[in-house]
């Protein structure tokens, strides 16, 4: 068999003993169970009141509002993603080199560059499946209950599933290195970075369409942020696709006066690459 494939399927059963999965799996159902239970109870107070459904119509009709609670769970299910993307694979080599249970797995024939793309990829199933059944989920909810559907559904799943995947690949790089605990604050460190640099992007767009100097320097500043770390701008290239109506506050909050273009997501591939790359090349350089 395969050495990689050998890798692939030791990393999911590895993952799958590890009670960090369920209990984030456990915490994704109850999430699904809640937004159900809000959405149905909304749905149904929206049909049952003729006032609530022409003040909708002022607003872009029922189908915004819908948008918007799709919109405001799939925020929720995006840092459940992102949690599992840091979480799952903060161990896998940090821990490993620590213990010294890596040199039963590092010996020949088996190459160190198989380690690292065989735990990535059994990663990176893993992670599809989360995906599947978070972000799938609230879009099944949303149409079986409301029988409305957000637009571009498929664009939404595989930008957030691309955001966990850079996530996956800055955990792999971080434990050839780093300590388990340094990896996972490293890793949710760069997730905050990166939501705050959108933030400063979005103030130094609108401070420029009020004239104000100081909103060039803010959006540069987020602009370079977006560069080091491309999790935000793919989350917001994702509200893009899905979102609508003329008052959302996903899409207001999120998008403010820009919205990034379709080249993110090359970006974000080859940053997500790279990073793998790396990350084969460190653990090859490590002293066992």
């Amino acid at each position: 068999m395969n050495p990689i494939a050998i890798i692939l399927r030791l990393t999911l059963r590895e993952a799958a003993r590890r009670k960090v999965l369920w209990g984030l799996l456990i915490l994704g159902l109850l999430f699904l169970l809640l937004y159900l239970l809000g959405l149905s109870l909304i749905a149904s107070e929206v049909r049952q009141s003729p006032n609530e459904m022409r003040a909708l119509q002022r607003i872009g009709g029922v189908n915004a509002l819908y948008n918007s609670f799709a919109m405001m769970a799939l925020y929720a299910a995006n840092f459940l993603m992102v949690m599992i993307a840091v979480l799952i694979p903060i161990d896998t080599l940090a821990g490993e080199i620590n213990s010294g249970t890596i040199q039963a797995v590092a010996v020949k024939p088996l190459r160190r560059r198989e380690i690292v793309l065989g735990k990535w990829l059994g990663f990176a199933v893993l992670l599809g499946a989360c995906s599947s059944f978070l972000i799938g989920g609230v879009l099944l909810i949303t149409l079986l209950v409301t029988g409305y559907l957000p637009p571009n559904p498929s664009s939404g799943l595989i930008l957030m599933f691309l955001e966990a995947l850079v996530f996956l690949s800055v955990s792999l790089l971080g434990g050839t290195r780093l300590s388990t605990l340094a990896n996972g604050v490293m890793g949710f460190g760069l997730f905050g970075m990166a939501f705050i640099g959108a933030f400063i992007e979005q103030i130094g767009g609108v401070m420029q369409q009020f004239g104000n100097t100081g909103g060039e320097t803010a959006a540069a500043i987020g602009k370079i942020v977006a560069v080091l770390m491309p999790s935000e701008v793919l989350w917001r290239r994702a509200v893009a696709d899905m979102a609508e109506g003329t008052i959302n506050p996903v899409k207001m909050m999120t998008l403010g006066s820009s919205t990034p273009d379709q080249g993110v997501v090359w970006y974000a591939l080859i940053y997500a690459a790279i990073l793998l790359s790396l990350a084969i090349l460190s653990f090859q350089r490590r002293d066992l």
